[in-house]
């Protein structure tokens, strides 16, 4: 029972707990105060309910708490690209929100649900919010196994859109047969044998750059890892860039992808533009498939741009890079290939994410029938056509030379 007390000039009520016994058997007792008796009851009765589970009791707040959590164990664990991505999210997304702000003991499922619709009514991207949801999975199961708090807080939180329905969301752009064929008049450079890469094969990016030339042998690619450019961090507040070469994330992009027997004069092009280079520029031989000025790992940022400047010297609508990953995908469909076999190529994880394709396939069909029809009449060329997407004017001038540097 809560008794009135006085600290200073303001009154409190008061009431104890037994919580222990200590060396030589007396009780040890803790006080807890409240403006109101049924404030300091509750108090009192939720400190025991979690010390009978075990859960330790802390001040910390959400921010405090996972900040401890990503510098002393995630940087630690994780790869450096990991902890660049939970960095970004909690340092954008997580801090400056009201949840930063409740202690980590006291946050409930109405408090994250509440913070996952804010960042929706934002604009925050559905891909964005379900990223942050498994970083705070992660954060409060580690705060569960700590025993600091008895249920972790996103277990019965609903996300504003569900996964199976991202595919209505989905902006998948592709090449036009006759975009395809602009890119085959490009004289003969590192961009254009990189895109025509990605067309024949569908590899992301970062998988091309890391390839060498052992990972392609009799017209068979074999993915194995990825390189990309991270944020590794000094301390705190200071950092630098590192070319960091991994292993996929997933298993299911640890995988083998044939290559049309078309392609191969392009791979003995790719091997001639290497060794001249490697002539012109003097450096220490190297594997690598694409290989820098330098002899180094290419850096994406540098290929995405030659890719930008390449686009619009043909004269192509400007999509990103990943739309020659789209049209490889797409064109498989148009082929009559399954979906299971295209999503083993593709390296995803489940079918799901390979029928956005079909998907945007039949829906693109279906609005464009007309216009097929008579491709067809007149041709007899099935040709596919592609959404319009708002024209975007690069900032990179033209340049004659299209080759990367």
């Amino acid at each position: 029972m809560a008794t009135n007390t006085k600290i200073g000039t303001k009154e409190y009520y008061r009431t104890t707990a037994t919580v222990g016994y200590d060396h030589k058997g007396k009780q040890i007792q803790k006080q807890f105060y409240g403006k109101t008796k049924k404030e300091a009851e509750r108090k009192k009765y939720a400190f025991l309910k979690n010390h009978e589970h075990g859960i330790v009791a802390t001040n910390d707040s959400v921010s405090k708490a996972m900040h401890n959590w990503l510098w002393s164990v995630i940087k630690i664990k994780s790869k450096a690209s990991t902890f660049e991505r939970y960095e970004i999210n909690y340092r954008c997304h997580i801090k400056p929100s009201e949840i930063a702000y409740i202690k980590a003991t006291e946050i409930t499922s109405s408090h994250i649900q509440k913070f996952y619709n804010t960042l929706f009514k934002n604009d925050t991207s559905v891909a964005t919010i379900k990223q942050i949801h498994r970083i705070l999975t992660y954060f409060f199961n580690y705060l569960l196994n700590e025993r600091t708090i008895s249920i972790n807080p996103c277990k019965n939180v609903v996300l504003p859109i569900d996964a199976d329905e991202l595919i209505d969301n989905e902006e998948i752009f592709v090449f036009s047969d006759e975009d395809i064929q602009k890119i085959y008049t490009l004289r003969n450079s590192r961009v254009k044998f990189i895109m025509l890469f990605a067309l024949f094969s569908g590899l992301r990016i970062g998988e091309i750059l890391a390839l060498t030339s052992k990972d392609v042998e009799d017209n068979i690619v074999s993915v194995t890892k990825s390189v990309r450019i991270v944020r590794i961090f000094d301390t705190e507040t200071t950092w630098h860039y590192e070319t960091v070469v991994s292993k996929p994330k997933t298993k299911t992009s640890i995988r083998t992808v044939p290559l049309p027997s078309s392609f191969h004069p392009y791979m003995l092009k790719i091997h001639e533009l290497n060794k001249q280079q490697q002539r012109d520029f003097d450096y220490e031989p190297t594997d690598l498939l694409f290989p820098s000025l330098y002899g180094t790992f290419l850096n994406a940022r540098n290929v995405t741009r030659s890719y930008k400047r390449a686009l619009k010297s043909l004269d192509i609508e400007y999509r990103k890079f990943h739309s020659l990953r789209h049209t490889y995908a797409t064109k498989l469909f148009e082929a009559g290939v399954d979906v299971l076999t295209i999503s083993k190529l593709l390296g995803h994880t489940t079918t799901q994410t390979t029928e956005i394709y079909a998907h945007v396939l039949k829906t693109m069909k279906t609005n464009v029938v007309e216009s097929l029809n008579s491709i067809f009449a007149d041709n007899n060329v099935k040709i596919m056509l592609n959404p319009q997407k708002p024209n975007k004017k690069s900032r990179l001038q033209v340049r004659d030379n299209l080759d990367i540097v």
